[in-house]
């Protein structure tokens, strides 16, 4: 309530706060900006990499393919099913890297993938440390699975990173900025 406004200048405060109230929005109203804009490919088999200068959307192209982002409008499938009619399936055939992602610190290497394995449904003790065990073999890993995450290079984290999404084995690697 503006009347209640009591102290020093209380007139012009008075004055300030009725012109707000006259002039609620101040500024020039910008045009919704579009990331992508008439995308369309095709991926068959193999590996494949997206390029382009800074801001260009290849971050926001790979959100969608995965589904953390929904397209304003278009179409995406995945052998021939549309991502919004089966979102939750085929987010389990793909395994996305960003380009940040976080660790605990403070975990081993083996303890975060442990962890990383409960996450993603891998309930089954043995077959878990087996898959964690080939993940870390498979980004060669295995000599520093008993060191803390925090004195990890960035080059070892993001290897970990990736045997993170190799834990369940995804069909497809969607991965942002590997290197």
């Amino acid at each position: 309530n503006i009347n209640r406004v009591q102290g020093r200048f209380t007139g012009l405060k008075k004055a300030f706060y009725r012109l707000v109230i006259w002039i609620p929005v101040i500024g020039l109203k910008k045009t919704p900006f579009k990331a992508l804009k008439g995308v369309s490919f095709k991926i068959e088999h193999g590996m494949f990499g997206l390029l382009g200068p800074n801001g260009a959307g290849k971050s926001t192209l790979m959100r969608i393919i995965c589904g953390i982002l929904e397209p304003s409008y278009g179409q995406i499938t995945i052998n021939d099913i549309d991502t919004k009619v089966k979102r939750e399936e085929l987010q389990g055939l793909i395994g996305y890297l960003p380009q940040e992602f976080g660790v605990y610190e403070n975990l081993t290497a083996w303890e975060f993938l442990n962890y990383m394995g409960i996450l993603k449904k891998l309930y089954n003790q043995q077959q878990r440390e087996e898959r964690i065990d080939y993940v870390l073999s498979a980004v060669h890993m295995v000599s520093h699975k008993h060191e803390k995450l925090g004195s990890y290079s960035g080059g070892m984290k993001q290897r970990i990173g990736i045997a993170q999404i190799l834990l369940h084995l995804p069909r497809i690697l969607v991965v942002d900025e590997p290197t």
